[in-house]
């Protein structure tokens, strides 16, 4: 899957990599493309499920959507005998691809947090209040996260790891490093600590990001509604 996507141009990546699918009833996000049919059974609680619903949002496979588009764009110059150059700038043109991909890793957490505060039928006004007293997405992953499932945000990658056989910490230190680039970049406008090759691995990344957030919805939402169908 990694490699594959950085080929796949014909296609929106976006629709390519919409693998995840909600369960209406119980709340269980699985593969299980059977689910976008009417009148599904899930294989968890059982229910027919009326209508397909991906996990994720338009919001999150529109921005891989740009991603991909920003990806393939070639930028040639063509010279005074009519023949095409590829600048040594090149590289450059594809800088979008690294502040989308932080991006994403900002839009998921939020929606991580939507749910969870859904799940927990907590009110409106202290959701609007806890979000302005963590206004950032690092205090969000530091303060409102640990607040809302009890765990550390590494404590819960290397749980994770552990029970599904992933690699997501290793993934969260390359997040990471992608951020920093990329705020370098946003606030001095350096652009030497984006490497050639942060492009294509952030494309090369998006899926298992989206793993992981299908999995953080497991751990933490779906076994809240799970936990309250069993009293």
């Amino acid at each position: 899957m990694k490699n594959d996507v950085l080929k796949i141009k014909d296609r929106l990546l976006g629709e390519v990599l919409d693998k995840f699918f909600i369960c209406e009833h119980c709340k269980i996000v699985d593969k299980d493309s059977g689910r976008v049919e009417r009148e599904n059974k899930c294989s968890n609680c059982k229910n027919i499920d009326d209508r397909g619903m991906s996990y994720f949002s338009t919001q999150v496979t529109s921005l891989i959507n740009l991603m991909q588009e920003f990806y393939h764009t070639q930028q040639v110059i063509t010279d005074e005998n009519g023949e095409g150059h590829v600048p040594f700038w090149v590289g450059n043109v594809k800088l979008p691809v690294v502040i989308f991909f932080a991006t994403l890793r900002e839009l998921l957490l939020n929606n991580l947090i939507d749910e969870l505060f859904k799940a927990r039928n907590i009110d409106g006004d202290i959701c609007e209040r806890l979000l302005k007293d963590s206004p950032t997405h690092k205090q969000r992953l530091d303060n409102l996260f640990k607040s809302l499932t009890g765990k550390k945000w590494k404590t819960a990658l290397t749980q994770i790891d552990k029970e599904e056989r992933k690699n997501f910490v290793s993934l969260d230190a390359f997040i990471i490093n992608v951020v920093k680039a990329r705020n370098d970049f946003l606030h001095n406008g350096n652009t030497w600590e984006i490497k050639d090759n942060m492009a294509e691995d952030c494309m090369k990344n998006i899926y298992p990001m989206l793993e992981l957030h299908a999995c953080l919805h497991n751990h933490f939402v779906f076994t809240i509604y799970d936990f309250e169908k069993e009293e």
